[in-house]
């Protein structure tokens, strides 16, 4: 499974009851903690209870790279050949076992491009129309960075390239929105057209404006009864386990999108997509304990 770089040439430092890596490299811990989880607890299962319910685990690659696993699986060959459980435990969640994460946000990503006048910047300047300078006036007008309680936007790239004696005829930028409601996106995008489309219009320019959905929200399904169900059995553990919405997407969201009851839970990893990662060996066997004593009970 795809872990975030750089990452080769790991050298695991164990400290007790923390892991972590020399520094040069990140632990890789996100999430090769959750498969050990889901590895260690079938072994259990199958080596120590005589009778369970069927177990289903699925491994997605690419998801680092934006869930490309998740969102390639093609959900009518699976039903060909088996009809798994609605309720799945995603194991990918950044802190402690206490945490069960049970709403993320879909995530659109956007492209403005403004298409202006070429002409030379010394002898004809007054003939050009400078793309760069209207995308930016664009982007000054544009909502940006946290939209309300549920909705953030950010614009993470802008390209222009033209020699200093030519008047830029092109440039684009390109960004992201989340939020926890699908209309809120389609609202910001809207405005977003719209003041391409009046600035480009006033300026003697042209547009074009487009967008695509990363990743669908998450939410439950079943009025979380399977979250408290999970719930409980932290409980039984001795660890009160709270509900918790977080800012970014995973697996989770596919599987929710598809019609399961999806939750997200902690395996104790720490400062995740840095070379300071650690791993927290307490909390990852905590959350394989409640794997555990979950399908001893299903």
């Amino acid at each position: 499974m795809d872990v975030i770089e750089p990452n080769q040439g790991l050298k695991i430092i164990k400290e007790d009851k923390i892991w972590k890596s020399d520094g040069t490299t990140t632990l890789g811990g996100d999430d090769k903690a959750g498969i050990a989880c889901i590895l260690y607890a079938m072994k259990y299962m199958v080596e120590n209870v005589d009778e369970y319910e069927d177990i289903y685990a699925i491994f997605t690659p690419g998801e680092e790279e934006g869930m490309l696993g998740a969102k390639s699986i093609k959900w009518d060959e699976v039903y060909r050949h088996m009809n798994p459980c609605k309720n799945i435990i995603v194991l990918d969640n950044a802190g402690p076992s206490k945490f069960i994460a049970i709403k993320a946000p879909t995530a659109y990503t956007y492209k403005i491009e403004v298409f202006g006048k070429s002409a030379h910047a010394g002898i004809e300047v007054e003939k050009g129309i400078n793309a760069i300078k209207i995308l930016a006036r664009i982007i000054s007008y544009m909502e940006n960075g946290r939209i309300d309680q549920i909705t953030t936007a950010n614009i993470s790239y802008i390209s222009s390239n033209f020699p200093s004696n030519v008047v830029p005829d092109y440039a684009f930028a390109s960004g992201e929105i989340r939020s926890h409601e699908k209309e809120r996106v389609e609202k910001i995008l809207n405005s977003y057209e719209n003041l391409a489309k009046k600035i480009t219009y006033d300026l003697g320019a042209s547009y074009k404006f487009s967008y695509q959905e990363d990743y669908p929200s998450l939410s439950s399904k079943d009025d979380l009864k399977f979250a408290k169900e999970f719930q409980q059995i932290y409980k039984e553990l001795g660890v009160d386990a709270k509900f918790q919405i977080i800012g970014g997407g995973s697996d989770a969201n596919f599987f929710a999108n598809q019609g399961f009851n999806s939750i997200i839970i902690g395996v104790g990893m720490e400062k995740v997509h840095t070379k300071e990662e650690y791993l927290l060996i307490d909390e990852l066997i905590v959350t394989s304990k409640a794997i555990i004593k979950f399908m001893k009970k299903s």
